[in-house]
């Protein structure tokens, strides 16, 4: 399964940069980093390819709520943060 995120491209020479760090994003290994699977640039849209996290992004896991955030305690979300 395969999670993806969109973005309209706003300058044209933003192309070479974009591959450039598609590239190193797509290189990083590291088990608390999604590796990026693919992407496509297609006319002004970006789509970047990645695995599928059951648990959704990191930003809605810290950002949960009430009920869900008790799952994950404040010493938990810090080592988590600590290990990135």
């Amino acid at each position: 399964m395969i999670g993806n995120t969109t973005t309209e491209l706003q300058n044209p020479s933003f192309d070479k940069s974009f591959r450039n760090e598609v590239k190193m994003l797509s290189q990083i290994p590291h088990k608390n980093v999604v590796k990026l699977d693919g992407f496509c640039l297609h006319h002004r849209s970006l789509f970047l390819a990645y695995k599928y996290m059951e648990r959704g992004s990191l930003f809605y896991t810290l950002n949960m709520d009430d009920e869900e955030a008790k799952e994950l305690s404040w010493i938990k979300r810090v080592d988590i943060i600590n290990r990135i």
